[in-house]
Formats: C-alpha cells, sequence, structure tokens
C-alpha cells in the first residue's frame, strides 16, 4: 500500500463540487482511499492565458494499491469524467488533479515526473498540502512539506538563474524581468555578471578547472558583485545570472562526484555567507557543443585519476540544504520563450 499526495483545482464552474465530485470518484474506487483532504482555498491564477477566475485548490493525500503510473492514469480519467478538456497549458480548467508524491518514489519519464516538478516552490500547493501532511518529504529536495511552506513565506525574494556556458543567463534574466514589467507590473532587481567574464576564466583555465583551487577562481568575478549579510530591501525581488553555491554549472555537470559539503567548508567567506536563492532555476539545453575537458575529481579525497577523457555530463546533484530546485531544458527558441514563461509563473507563485 502506498500513500500518494494529490493536489485538486478548480476555476470553471461549479468549483468546489467539482473537487468533492473528484475526491469521492477516487474514494469510491477498489484501490484508492482518501484518507485525509484539505479545505479550499481560494487563489489567484499562476500562468496561463489572462482573465481566468479564481481557483479553488485543495490537496489529499490517498492510500492506494496502485502504482505511480496507475495512479496517474486514474486522475487524468476522473479530470475527463468530470469535463476536463487540454488545449491551451495553464488554461482555465473546470478540474485538475496533479500527482505530487507517491511515497519516495522519484522518477522521471516521458509519462510521468516524481516528485511533482514545481510542487515545491508552490504556495497554491504547499498551503493545503501542509494542512494534512506536513510531515510528508519531497524526496527531491529532502525537506519535509512545512519547511518548504516556510522557506517561500519567510525567505528573501532571491531567485538565482544558473546554467551552462553555452546559454546566456544574462540575456534570459532580462527577458524574465520584461516580462514580469510588462505583464505583471512587477520590477525586479537585477545582479548580472557579464557573459565574457565567465567565458574569460574557462579559456584561461582550460582542462585544470576542476581543481579545488581554480574552482574558487571561477567564482572571483562574482565575490565583488553579491555576497555579505546585508540584504537590500525586504520587499525587492532580486534576481542574478549566477548562483554563488553552484555559479560554473558547466563546470559543475562534467564532475563524477560532487560533494557540496565538503566542497562548501573550501570556499571564501563570500561565497559561504552568500544569501541561498530561495529559488534556484538551472537553464540546461540537451547538448552543450564546447564540452569541457576536465580530470574527474574525488572532491572528498582532492585526488584526480589518470584518466583525463573528455566527460559526458551527468545529472547535477544540489546540497541538501539548498531547498527548491526548478530544472528547465530547451532547444529551440519556442521551447525557450516557454522557458521564460515558467520562470515567471514559478516567481508568481512564490508570492
Amino acid at each position: 500500500m502506498a500513500t500518494s499526495l494529490i493536489g485538486l483545482g478548480s476555476n470553471l464552474g461549479q468549483r468546489a463540487d467539482l473537487i468533492s465530485s473528484a475526491l469521492a470518484r477516487l474514494d469510491a474506487e477498489p484501490n484508492v482511499s482518501v484518507a485525509k483532504s484539505s479545505r479550499t482555498y481560494e487563489t489567484v491564477p499562476v500562468g496561463g492565458p489572462a482573465g481566468q477566475g479564481l481557483f479553488l485548490n485543495a490537496a489529499a493525500v490517498l492510500e492506494t494499491d496502485c502504482s505511480a503510473k496507475g495512479l496517474l492514469s486514474l486522475l487524468q480519467q476522473v479530470e475527463a469524467d468530470l469535463g476536463r478538456t487540454r488545449s491551451v497549458r495553464w488554461d482555465a480548467r473546470c478540474i485538475d488533479l496533479d500527482l505530487l508524491l507517491h511515497d519516495n518514489q522519484m522518477c522521471m519519464t516521458e509519462e510521468i515526473i516524481l516528485p511533482h516538478p514545481r510542487m515545491s516552490f508552490r504556495r497554491f500547493v504547499l498551503e493545503p498540502a501542509c494542512e494534512i501532511a506536513p510531515t510528508m518529504v519531497d524526496p527531491a529536495s529532502g525537506w519535509i512539506l512545512a519547511d518548504l511552506l516556510k522557506h517561500i513565506r519567510t525567505h528573501h525574494d532571491y531567485v538565482a538563474v544558473t546554467g551552462p556556458q553555452t546559454v546566456d543567463t544574462g540575456r534570459f534574466v532580462e527577458a524574465v524581468e520584461n516580462r514580469l514589467k510588462e505583464c505583471h507590473d512587477l520590477t525586479p532587481r537585477l545582479i548580472l555578471v557579464p557573459q565574457d567574464a565567465v567565458a574569460e576564466v574557462v579559456a584561461k583555465e582550460g582542462a585544470s578547472i576542476a581543481t579545488p583551487d581554480l574552482r574558487l577562481k571561477f567564482w572571483s568575478p562574482k565575490s565583488n558583485v553579491y555576497g555579505g549579510s546585508c540584504w537590500p530591501d525586504r520587499d525587492t525581488l532580486l534576481i542574478s545570472n549566477f548562483w554563488l553555491g553552484q555559479s560554473a554549472a558547466t563546470t559543475d555537470s562534467y564532475l563524477v562526484r560532487l560533494r557540496y559539503k565538503t566542497a562548501r567548508q573550501k570556499l571564501p567567506a563570500y561565497a559561504i555567507n552568500a544569501f541561498t536563492p530561495k529559488l534556484l532555476v538551472l537553464l540546461d539545453p540537451p547538448e552543450h557543443e564546447d564540452k569541457v575537458s576536465v580530470n574527474k575529481l574525488d572532491i572528498d579525497n582532492q585526488t584526480s585519476p589518470s584518466n583525463t577523457s573528455n566527460l559526458t555530463p551527468i545529472e547535477p546533484r544540489f546540497p541538501e540544504d539548498q531547498g527548491p530546485c526548478l530544472r528547465l531544458k530547451f532547444a529551440t527558441e519556442r521551447e525557450k520563450q516557454e522557458a521564460i514563461e515558467e520562470v515567471v509563473a514559478s516567481i508568481l507563485a512564490m508570492q
């Protein structure tokens, strides 16, 4: 028997009745039992076409014999039975059922992603979820849901955008800024590192950039830009095109073993004391042609094996204290614009 967490939402028709009907249909299934359900929360729509009505959101804990894939299929069938149609992303909908957690399973396929990739920083998801399951764990971050909600409620409004050298994170962040200003009357403060400042260090250090001392040099262009313990303004939304915890995303993605706790102890004071972002956005195009040749490095033991062949990028691992992370892949201009919209919607969802 698995324990699952689902999110429910509706902003068309008889919203409360539709949520109640969805829960009743799920509870009537032979392999599903609704163990707990939250009250409903009225929330502002995030993303999608303008002019939508307010949502009602709720959450429920299910006990089920279904597999994650089987439960997702059941949720989609209940949506269809209640009149849900899909044409425009994030459009108004009579019912929306999201599979958020299924025990502690983590998977990423074309059919299903667990945990839900945007659950950890959406206030409209976490508030009802924490009412009924505050100690459930998000296996992606290792945090319990109550701590994730506290994080987005109380943490400084700081979003860090990082990515490999092939992505101009500065232009991406400026596009996010323009969209927030034009469409949402929100003016963030940007802290940008010029792309050529990053590229210069990569070119200079070459294949040796994976060594600990030279990794610190890669952070050095940012040291005078952002760090210390003084926040500019409590009400200021800050967006940077780097992250001091992993600003060298292109090199970190080539390391075979990452031991961030050990590595952080070797950083200079400005990096250790730098503010952690409320949300980390990792831009990750599918393929990078300008792969950097680095030595395999065991950060714990500070030893490098003799094999120095080119490496295939691996999934970057993030420190346990990092919190929410949004990873976006894009290969075309259209997908890039969708990624910009995704970041804008994520910022709004944390407000």
